[in-house]
């Protein structure tokens, strides 16, 4: 094998690495474009059903307080008065 032959041949062998690595980094390219696609669509899915499930609390919400709109205060009152109590007991702990 002449220095010719070998220049050629490592020229050759270059030539189809790179083209290899060239396919490679495009497939790999594709297949995160593709990933990302589905990411994208899975979270976009999940923020509607998200929606829909806060739309219907808060009509379910609406009824039930329009129902038992005592029943609804009593528990609003509450629910502040166990707030206030949490509150003012990490005040004091900071203390």
């Amino acid at each position: 094998m002449n220095a010719e032959t070998f220049r050629l041949d490592a020229t050759e062998r270059a030539t189809s690495l790179a083209d290899g690595a060239a396919s490679a980094l495009h497939d790999a390219g594709h297949q995160a474009s593709v990933m990302a696609d589905r990411a994208s669509r899975s979270l976009r899915d999940g923020a509607h059903e998200l929606q829909a499930r806060a739309r219907s609390a808060s009509h379910s919400t609406t009824a039930y307080i329009a129902d038992e709109p005592v029943k609804s205060l009593l528990m609003a009152a509450a629910a502040g008065a166990v707030v206030m109590g949490l509150l003012s007991l990490m005040a004091r702990s900071r203390r």
